[in-house]
């Protein structure tokens, strides 16, 4: 039974892994800039900075914070976007009211 799920799971794997494309390239709805689309890179609380790869699209670890400094939001990018130094635009995600965690 064991090998089987294991199997599954590496037949999801490889499945998703199949499906994935770059965020980045997603298109903004046609109502921008009332709505758009941002990635979610870091979320409220991290305290590893994580970057999307402009190739890939793929989220991955740019540095380790060297002080115990947490992010105070969501941080992110703007899909289809350009900022001036060649990354996408930066988001920081502000809502109305705060979430309370799940514990």
């Amino acid at each position: 039974m064991h090998l089987v799920k294991t199997i599954l799971t590496a037949g999801l794997l490889l499945s998703a892994a199949a499906q994935a494309h770059n965020v980045l390239e997603f298109p903004q709805p046609e109502n921008n800039p009332e709505e758009f689309y941002a990635v979610t890179e870091i979320p409220t609380g991290g305290i590893i900075k994580y970057e999307t790869d402009a190739k890939t699209g793929f989220i991955v670890a740019d540095r380790f914070q060297s002080m115990p400094v947490a992010y105070p939001a969501n941080y992110g990018s703007l899909t289809q976007s350009l900022a001036g130094d060649g990354d996408p635009l930066d988001v920081v995600f502000i809502p109305a009211r705060r979430w309370p965690r799940a514990r």
